[in-house]
This record gives structure tokens, sequence and C-alpha cells, in this order.
């Protein structure tokens, strides 16, 4: 394979921006297919990866072009929410404040048996002491 055959030289990241992966997917997608790694003589230099011209990459657009579409979110206020949703988070966070005092409550029972076994395994009296009180 060279570079005159249309195989082109790209880094991880290069490779990953153009088939719109992660760095680290374009590695292993790389990895599997067994394509040729240079490694970088440099520190801080990236390694490249040989794509060989079979794969459909377009050319790498200039780094202040390279966006990825991001994801289209509602704001993070309340201003989108209906007055029946408040309601009902509402409630939900109410049950949820519910179940959250039931699970401390049975943590601090635990918490106590826990005490209780320790002493017990702790205790330099006979076996037979300890389990008379």
């Amino acid at each position: 394979m060279s570079d005159v055959q249309g195989d082109r030289w790209l880094t991880y990241a290069e490779l990953g921006l153009a088939l719109r992966i992660s760095p680290s997917a374009a590695r292993m997608h790389a990895t599997r297919r067994g394509w040729l790694r240079r490694s970088p003589n440099k520190i801080g230099a990236h390694a490249m990866v040989l794509v060989p011209e079979s794969v459909a990459v377009p050319p790498c657009a200039p780094a202040e072009q390279r966006t990825f579409d991001e994801p289209v979110l509602p704001p993070n206020g309340h201003d989108d929410i209906e007055p029946a949703n408040v309601r009902a988070i509402s409630a939900a966070i109410a049950v949820l404040r519910e179940q959250l005092a039931i699970a401390n409550r049975r943590i601090d029972s635990l918490d106590e048996e826990r005490r209780f076994l320790f002493s017990l395994l702790t205790d330099r009296r006979p076996w037979w002491r300890r389990w008379v009180r």
C-alpha cells in the first residue's frame, strides 16, 4: 500500500472526525481492519494510520469547522413545563422523599444490628457467655 494508490495517512482524531466516531473508536476500527500504523518519533506527536482508498473518508475539514451536530436539548429551567407536569413532578418528589426516609430507617436498624454482632465477635468472654445476657 502506498500514497500513490490513493491511500491516506490520518491521525486517529482525523479518522474519528471523518467517520463521525471518537478517536478511541477510530483506533479500534483501524486495529480490527489491520491497517498500517506509523508510530511517531517525537514526544507528544500523534500516531497515524494508513486508510485505504476503498474506505469512503471525506477530506478533513479545517480545525475551526470541525464540530459535531450538537443535540437539541430543552432549556434547563422550568419555562417550558406545564402546570400539570409541575404537580406530577412535585408528587413524584414527595414519594421519593418518603421512600428515602424508609431506606434511611432501614439502614439505621441494620447499623445497630451490625454494632451488636461486632460486639459479640470482639468480646473476650467464652462463646456460651456471650449468648446469654
